[in-house]
């Protein structure tokens, strides 16, 4: 009587579980999409003027559309990163998405698919980073194009192997 009253618990609580998980990577799909429009948005309406994490002078009216958190976040992005601080957006967006998109699979999210996309995401970033600071130029941004990261990297690569190398490598 003790072993079909744990196995009835135990599908009874599957039948419960099901639903509410299916319900989790929904409301995960809106709300990471939420804080991907959020940081797009803040990205996207950057304002040299802002106060933030590299100058706290305010020449006027706040001009990003988040308000200081947004201002803050954008320079502080823009300040490590550089243009590629437009992934994080995508990236958090498409998190949302695979927890969402795994919601007909009984099974757990695997751990290494999950490690494997983060290394990637690593480098895309990384050598979007130093691509950007050792090609291009960007005087509305807090730092190079590429931000302190992209520079520290880009520059290190081209002291190394020169700039078609490190292009290359990149």
């Amino acid at each position: 009587m003790g072993s079909g009253a744990s196995r009835a618990i135990g599908l009874e609580n599957r039948g419960v579980a099901a639903p509410l998980t299916r319900i989790m990577r929904e409301a995960a799909l809106w709300v990471l999409g939420a804080v991907a429009l959020i940081m797009l948005v803040a990205l996207l309406s950057y304002s040299k003027d802002d106060p933030g994490f590299s100058h706290a002078v305010n020449n006027g009216p706040l001009r990003n559309q988040i308000g200081t958190v947004g201002a803050w976040f954008a320079d502080v992005a823009f300040s490590l990163f550089g243009a590629p601080a437009v992934l994080f957006p995508a990236m958090v967006m498409l998190a949302g998405w695979v927890i969402f998109n795994a919601r007909t699979s009984p099974e757990p999210i695997d751990r290494t698919l999950l490690l494997t996309r983060a290394a990637g995401f690593v480098l895309t970033l990384a050598s979007s980073c130093a691509l950007a600071a050792l090609h291009f130029s960007a005087p509305d941004l807090p730092a190079t194009a590429g931000g302190g990261f992209g520079e520290l990297l880009g520059h290190w690569l081209e002291a190394g192997l020169g700039l078609l190398g490190a292009t290359l490598l990149l």
